[in-house]
């Protein structure tokens, strides 16, 4: 059966679109007690690489990374079952928001500047399995816009390491996961009037057809964001009386838009990959602009906000100014009048 998704519904849960991704792979035991494990990290990197990484260089780049967790208990509580004379444990569907032990495992990347996808490999100390109604049993489920999860079978021996035979499994699900988490869609056609079935299996290579569909669909996100972030620099500009643009935030503003549209003429062409290209181009050029160091300083820092810097400054001049006035005033008055009487 196909691996749950948490949120229950047709939802895409893929992550936004950006030129660079981390990958962290997590071997998570649940008590060092029982088990200590190693695995073939290499293997996981080199399946990644030949199955999808190396076909999706020219969309983004990656980065892998890999840790062990030697402790990592369950926060939630698994219902037991007894099959024969062994006693079972499993999570039910409910549960499995609640699976990622936020606040006891640490796997947070120490790269907060790019998205961090994240494929756990779970190690029972004992057995465990996603329970789906009657008898229908998984050991996977993907997390929207954060990764994917896969449950192992218990190891038989407390000193072992994963070998690239025993993460075959694990492998399938992790690449199915990474590719709806990149909102890759699978290839199914049917043929209604031979009532045949032609269907990509799930944990091979791109296809032709699913790269196209891809690279259209980020093709639309990213002349959407392009747009939006050039018209949050028009209203920026506008908002903010005379401000001062420099050269090169105008170059590149200019840029992006020429590769906005050479990017509509290509896909308009069929030129998915070439248009592709030029919409990266000209989101990269607008956040650019946009978060441009002049640009942000004006706009958390505008002129009206100088009055109120340079108040307190400038408030000591002006009180002396005032008094030195006032008293000049006043002897002018007195001496006026004493020429009167």
């Amino acid at each position: 059966m196909n691996p749950p998704v948490l949120n229950g519904n047709n939802e895409r849960q893929g992550i936004k679109y950006v030129p660079h991704y981390q990958l962290t792979f997590s071997l998570m035991n649940e008590d060092i007690k029982d088990i200590q494990p190693n695995w073939d990290y290499q293997y996981i990197h080199s399946q990644f690489n030949k199955q999808l990484l190396h076909l999706l260089k020219n969309v983004s780049t990656f980065t892998v990374a890999t840790q062990i967790h030697h402790i990592s208990p369950l926060a939630v509580e698994p219902q037991t079952k007894k099959e024969g004379d062994v006693l079972t444990r499993y999570l039910t569907p409910t549960q499995l928001p609640q699976f990622v032990n936020s606040a006891d495992w640490n796997i947070a990347s120490a790269v907060l500047t790019e998205p961090d996808i994240h494929f756990l490999l779970y190690l029972p100390s004992s057995p465990l399995t996603i329970q789906h109604g009657n008898k229908e049993v998984s050991r996977s489920f993907s997390i929207p816009k954060w990764g994917g999860v896969y449950i192992a079978e218990t190891p038989k021996s407390e000193e072992f390491t994963l070998t690239s035979e025993e993460l075959e499994p694990a492998i399938k699900q992790f690449l199915k996961q990474f590719k709806e988490l990149l909102d890759i869609s699978e290839i199914r056609t049917t043929f209604d009037k031979y009532r045949l079935r032609v269907e990509q299996p799930y944990y091979t290579t791109l296809t032709g057809f699913e790269m196209d569909q891809y690279l259209l669909r980020r093709s639309m996100e990213n002349i959407f964001d392009t747009a939006s972030t050039l018209n949050s620099l028009i209203t920026l500009v506008n908002k903010i009386k005379n401000m001062v643009i420099l050269q090169k935030i105008q170059t590149d503003t200019q840029t992006s838009l020429n590769h906005l549209n050479e990017a509509l003429k290509l896909l308009n062409e069929g030129k998915i990959q070439e248009g592709f290209q030029n919409t990266k181009q000209a989101l990269t050029l607008a956040e650019k602009s946009f978060f441009d160091p002049s640009m942000v300083g004006l706009m958390y820092f505008p002129t009206e906000h100088k009055y109120a810097v340079y108040a307190p400054l400038f408030a000591p001049i002006v009180l002396t100014l005032v008094r030195v006035s006032i008293k000049t005033i006043n002897k002018w008055r007195l001496a006026r009048k004493a020429k009167t009487q």
